[in-house]
């Protein structure tokens, strides 16, 4: 499974090693492209799977506010 922006890929990772949950779909750590996320302040806790960390996406010159987020 790939996370594709414009046409760069941002992560990669099997099927089996990507978690779908309410319709996101959540790439191990080591699958992400290196220098694709700065940490965003955008709080956020959701009640179920606690406190997010929200990532602005980079790709050359565009970014993608909160596109991308952990728990």
């Amino acid at each position: 499974m790939k996370a594709v922006v414009g046409e760069t890929v941002v992560a990669e990772a099997a099927s089996e090693a990507v978690v779908s949950i309410e319709g996101n779909v959540y790439f191990p750590p080591d699958s992400v492209a290196a220098g694709t996320l700065r940490d965003s302040p955008t709080p956020y806790t959701c009640p179920w799977k606690g406190r997010a960390q929200y990532h602005h996406v980079v790709v050359g010159e565009m970014a993608l506010t909160d596109g991308a987020w952990s728990y």
